[in-house]
């Protein structure tokens, strides 16, 4: 699971190798495997490796929480709103950091997003929750066409209202 705020995750406390080490201890990785995991997602590893979380922008805590996810070799990432809180290029930057995690795990992912133009580029399908129920899923060209839940036309109606600049 990579949650929507990284920093209140990592240990203030604990410099960022340190909390990279315990998690590499878990499935029997090493140092190589931990500057490896920092630069796929990139991140220069020896710097990063010695700084606390505070010291870390937000895009850099959030990509260390991701190489902690490749090092663990997952089958199933969850990503809540792993964007929200960053600027348009770092966004970017942690989005193809998922996509590059996806796939050299091979694990699925799950974003969990409002945010419909990161779902049109990066996601295969879609679900719409209301009210957190299901209450429509659909491949995300579809649902882009035409929604078929009265909540699926609200959100796309919202989201062309924002591209519009209304």
């Amino acid at each position: 699971m990579i949650f929507q705020s990284p920093g209140a995750l990592l240990d203030p406390m604990l410099s960022v190798g340190w909390q990279l080490r315990q998690c590499a201890a878990r499935v029997g990785a090493g140092p190589a495997e931990i500057v490896a995991a920092l630069e796929q997602v990139g991140l220069e590893a020896q710097p990063v490796l010695r700084q606390h979380a505070g010291q870390l922008s937000g895009g850099m805590q959030q990509r260390v929480l991701i190489a902690m996810a490749l090092l663990l070799r997952p089958q199933l990432v969850w990503a809540d709103e792993p964007t929200s809180s960053l600027d348009s290029d770092t966004a970017a930057e942690v989005l193809q950091a998922l996509a590059l995690m996806q796939q050299q795990t091979g694990c699925a992912l799950v974003l969990i997003t409002h945010d419909l133009r990161i779902v049109a580029q990066h996601c295969e399908q879609i679900a719409v929750l209301e009210h957190g129920r299901l209450v429509e899923a659909a491949q995300v060209a579809a649902f882009m066409r035409a929604p078929a839940s009265a909540a699926g036309q609200a959100l796309l109606r919202a989201a062309q209202v924002l591209q519009a600049g209304g």
